[in-house]
């Protein structure tokens, strides 16, 4: 990963932690692989996450889908930055108070349509996390992003 996406990431973080609009939903998230087109992180449920039924909240679900494929497609080697077209997330299972959930996005594929910005296609599941046993997906997602290049002025 190159220093500056890292100062980026870095950045972004802190700003989640202090913030008071709608990206503080993110400060609970533990990075520990952003690279190459791929974000790998983990986070426990609280009772912040949580909905009225006491199960990890759908909204936030579709949030992390969201924010970690955009991160991955910032790392991917054309260093893409993207705008949503399309976000389709699978409710699976409920996730609970407690709940150590892993998300991990990837980007699968750009496309490049003659006369039109690329488009990305970002796959993103979170499960629980618990060992040596199969995953427990909770969700999954497909983000659909229109691509462009990060100007340089801000990397």
């Amino acid at each position: 990963m190159s220093r500056s996406v890292v100062e980026n990431l870095k950045r972004y973080s802190e700003f989640c932690r202090i913030t008071k609009v709608f990206d503080r939903n993110l400060k609970m998230l533990k990075y520990h692989s952003v690279k190459d087109g791929k974000v790998k992180a983990e986070f426990n449920v609280t009772e912040d996450h949580l909905d009225n039924e006491g199960h990890l909240h759908t909204g936030l679900i579709t949030t992390l889908i969201d924010m970690t494929s955009v991160r991955a497609l910032f790392t991917h080697r054309n260093g893409f930055v993207g705008m949503s077209i399309n976000i389709h997330t699978s409710y699976f299972q409920p996730a609970l108070l407690g709940d150590v959930i892993c998300v991990d996005a990837e980007v699968c594929k750009i496309l490049q349509l003659i006369g039109a910005m690329p488009i990305a296609f970002v796959d993103v599941e979170l499960s629980k996390k618990n060992g040596v046993q199969a995953k427990n997906v909770i969700a999954r997602g497909q983000h659909l992003l229109t691509t462009f290049k990060e100007p340089s002025k801000n990397v």
